[in-house]
């Protein structure tokens, strides 16, 4: 899988907890989850979730 198709696949996945107030324009390589795309501490363990059931990992012991 390459890198771009890596990063759609994963903005596919955060652009779900955005809140109405972000736009999935607003995803960037750099982005901070918390305080540039305003994603709360809920939704993080979400992301990560569906992280690791996208891309078959497990993130943590």
């Amino acid at each position: 899988m390459q890198e771009t198709e890596k990063y759609q696949k994963l903005k596919d996945i955060i652009q779900i907890y955005l809140p109405e107030d972000v736009s999935v324009n607003d995803i960037q390589p750099s982005s901070n989850f918390v305080t540039e795309l305003n994603i709360n501490s809920a939704n993080l363990v979400d992301i990560i979730l569906d992280v690791e059931d996208t891309f078959d990992i497990r993130l943590g012991k």
